[in-house]
């Protein structure tokens, strides 16, 4: 490796990876995060990973990010790149959509890189969009989420988003790995929600398979792999339930 230093006379060429201030988001009474901002999505990584997360609106990272084929515009030097990041809270999208995301040669891409149990409680995700948004992954990519560890619960979610993977890619998961007891599967929660109460888990317990109910994909998805799965909703999984996609 070279370092940069005044008295070098070799060139370099240096790449910024732009991203906005951080804010942390107000948390409500029923002890759920308020995401209003972009400048408060990207605090989401600060927060804890088992947090309760409501978004209040749409929020738009990157405006027109994907052209006509769903590539990102390689002129453009403002766009702000995504961290994914690990979870396994609840994440209530109220209906809202999240646009203008991308991630470049991440080890799991997507909106979540990975979503897994905590404390035996498996994560929700419900009711949310990804749109107009780029993630590249080595080896998994997914519109919503790269890897799914154990179990997870996804309700009404869908995505627009091109996902590009060397290994695993799906329109919402790319890869999902369970344990082997798949023996008790339990109805998910509610899906009217017009407030929380307060941060509730669905009933599962963590022998259940992930769940994926009411999703689509509209992105296009494409894997270098010749082994590894490509799929329209999820590239690679040991065992799953889908319903209503």
């Amino acid at each position: 490796q070279k370092s940069i230093s005044r008295c070098s006379g070799d060139k370099y060429t240096l790449t910024a990876l732009w991203a906005p201030a951080v804010k942390e988001p107000q948390l409500s009474a029923d002890s759920c995060y308020q995401i209003t901002s972009k400048e408060e999505l990207y605090a989401i990584p600060k927060l804890s990973t088992f947090a309760c997360l409501e978004l209040q609106n749409d929020i738009v990272v990157n405006e027109n990010l994907l052209d006509a084929e769903g590539n990102p515009d390689s002129t453009r030097n403002d766009i702000m790149y995504w961290q994914p990041f690990a979870f396994g809270g609840i994440f209530e999208g109220n209906g809202h959509t999240i646009s203008g995301l991308y991630t470049k040669k991440q080890y799991e891409a997507g909106f979540f890189s990975k979503l897994y149990e905590g404390a035996g409680k498996p994560p929700v995700v419900r009711n949310l969009g990804i749109k107009d948004s780029y993630f590249e992954g080595t080896p998994y990519a997914g519109g919503i989420v790269g890897y799914i560890k154990q179990s997870a619960l996804l309700v009404n979610v869908f995505s627009e988003a091109t996902v590009v993977a060397r290994g695993s890619a799906g329109g919402i998961a790319g890869a999902i790995i369970s344990k082997e007891d798949w023996s008790c599967l339990c109805a998910p929660p509610p899906l009217a929600k017009p407030a929380l109460a307060k941060p509730e888990w669905p009933t599962m317990n963590p022998s259940n398979v992930t769940q994926i109910i009411n999703a689509y994909n509209a992105g296009r998805v494409s894997s270098a792999s010749l082994y590894d799965g490509t799929g329209g909703i999820v590239g690679q999984a040991q065992d799953l339930t889908l319903e209503n996609v």
